[in-house]
């Protein structure tokens, strides 16, 4: 049983874990409480604990890698989880709805980090284990294919992934409102996908569905909001209109800011955004300037995974314009190097670096030398 300092000591932590990052300062209140609350958890399930002992130390486990996952500790996350894990299938059992959800959770961590192969072997998990316990057209089944449906967008098969989303769609539809939050995040996805294929007008038009429902529902500074804000941006800028493309970006950089801070990697994905937007309008030293402030999050928080490649191909897109033609072959090396690591030599985005950027790059650059000879001469 339990030791009741030890019991105590895990409810008032549990009790104190910002779950929100929209609390005010909760990234120092977590920093503050993070090493206790994994000692006290460590501590407890040394104890000879029952079964429903054990459970709640998994629970304990679970909670704190979720806060970690919040405040982009990856590999903390990563760890925190494995031991709710490990926990639940010896006492729960292989096929338990708490191994659902972890599995689930560990998922979206992985394709966080671009690894997409290693989310979907997780999604798929708790795919399984969702229909066994509550069958094929349940929500939480639903939101499972949701991920699914995410992961294979992310690896390029847009068409599969827009048929899940419409599947999921309409069972949301068959169990909720109309004004149902879950209905929005899901619309967002949709317009993802339709960016991803350049289909820029269904796109904005699912983006718009997604924040009616976010403003029936939210306040005006909510993440969820940025997400949607982002989107729009993004759509105008596929539709080569930059300037309302910008004004949405920057309202999605300051409702991000206000909740999560400047260092963020989804803070870091607006940069990105912002520079290619100023990039579009031919205001290259402006999108160089938002392009590196991406670049200084994600190297030190992702380090080599695509999306951080493309950034650097960003860079190199615009040293390509500038004429800066050895400094855009540099950095596309850069990107190549972590694409063909990452995704493979026949992953189409290799394929458009050694094929198309690069061999652009070395024409101008022996054309630079062919003109220098001539002049010289």
């Amino acid at each position: 049983m339990m030791n009741t300092w030890l019991r105590l000591s895990l409810e008032m932590l549990l009790e104190y874990l910002p779950q929100d990052m929209s609390e005010d300062k909760s990234r120092q209140k977590f920093s503050l409480i993070f090493t206790h609350a994994v000692n006290a958890a460590e501590l407890a399930e040394k104890e000879d604990l029952s079964k429903d002992g054990q459970v709640a130390v998994s629970y304990v486990y679970h909670q704190i890698g979720f806060a970690c996952d919040r405040f982009d500790m990856f590999e903390y996350s990563l760890e925190l989880y494995t031991k709710a894990l490990s926990i639940r299938k010896k006492h729960l059992g292989e096929r338990h709805q708490y191994v659902a959800t972890t599995s689930n959770n560990i998922g979206s961590l992985y394709e966080r980090k671009c690894n997409y192969n290693e989310a979907l072997k997780w999604y798929y998990t708790a795919l399984e284990i969702d229909i066994e316990n509550y069958g094929e057209n349940n929500i939480s089944t639903a939101t499972t294919r949701n991920n699914i449906a995410l992961a294979h967008n992310y690896k390029g098969e847009y068409d599969l992934a827009l048929k899940m989303f419409f599947d999921v769609v309409n069972i949301f539809k068959a169990h909720s409102a109309p004004d149902y939050p879950n209905l929005s995040t899901l619309y967002s996805n949709i317009a993802l996908a339709y960016d991803y294929k350049h289909d820029f007008d269904n796109a904005l038009e699912w983006h718009m569905k997604s924040l009616e429902i976010k403003d029936s529902v939210f306040s005006e500074d909510e993440l969820c909001k940025a997400v949607s804000y982002n989107g729009i941006a993004v759509a105008y800028n596929g539709k080569k209109d930059f300037d309302k493309s910008l004004e949405w970006h920057f309202k999605a950089l300051s409702c991000r800011e206000k909740i999560i801070g400047t260092d963020h990697t989804d803070i870091a994905a607006t940069y990105n955004n912002i520079g290619s937007a100023y990039k579009a309008k031919r205001e290259y030293n402006e999108a160089l300037k938002w392009y590196f402030k991406a670049l200084n999050i994600y190297e030190p928080k992702l380090g080599r995974v695509p999306l951080t490649a493309t950034v650097i191909n960003n860079i190199a897109g615009v040293y390509c314009l500038q004429e800066k033609y050895q400094d855009a072959l540099e950095w596309y090396m850069k990107a190549l190097s972590i694409i063909e690591e990452t995704l493979g030599k026949s992953h189409p985005y290799a394929i458009a670096l050694t094929t198309k950027n690069i061999p652009h790059v070395y024409t101008k650059l022996e054309n630079a030398k062919q003109l220098f000879v001539i002049y010289k001469s």
